[in-house]
């Protein structure tokens, strides 16, 4: 899954955001703990991830979502978080919530499509993380924002 991960930066890096360049503690981001992780292969290959965190029972953080570059753009980053939407909705959680760019085509425009809408009254734990992010300097590659969608039975 770390390579997906790695792999999936340099759709970043092709937008001009270089997280390379962030001086990032390394308890930044904990990436070997989730509550809940789904992942999308192809040919026995992992070519997408997902993970999210439980930030209160009913309200799970979007950690990371990555799709390998070769695997972009033909659904499959869709149709795992559609599936995820629907593990999360029979777990009982009501709510995914997550940061992201809010102008980069495959972050804040993807999860529009999917119904998700920019909160403007994050949960504490989101809003801690935008302050993070701010702090160490991400809000310079573009605007970020808090993205909420509600898990509808």
């Amino acid at each position: 899954m770390t390579s997906v991960e790695q792999a999936a930066r340099g759709l970043l890096q092709a937008q001009g955001i270089r997280l390379d360049e962030l001086l990032v503690p390394e308890h930044f981001e904990d990436d070997t703990r989730w509550d809940i992780a789904l992942v999308a292969e192809l040919g026995g290959r992992v070519v997408a991830l997902v993970r999210l965190t439980d930030l209160d029972g009913s309200t799970l953080a979007l950690d990371q979502v990555s799709v390998y570059p070769a695997a972009a753009r033909k659904g499959i980053g869709r149709a795992l978080l559609v599936e995820l939407a629907s593990v999360c909705r029979t777990r009982g959680y009501t709510t995914i919530t997550g940061t992201t760019f809010r102008d980069v085509l495959f972050n804040g425009p993807f999860y529009s499509s999917l119904g998700a809408e920019e909160d403007l009254y994050p949960h504490p734990a989101m809003a801690a993380r935008r302050h993070a992010e701010a702090a160490l300097g991400l809000d310079a590659f573009g605007p970020r924002i808090v993205m909420r969608l509600a898990l509808l039975p």
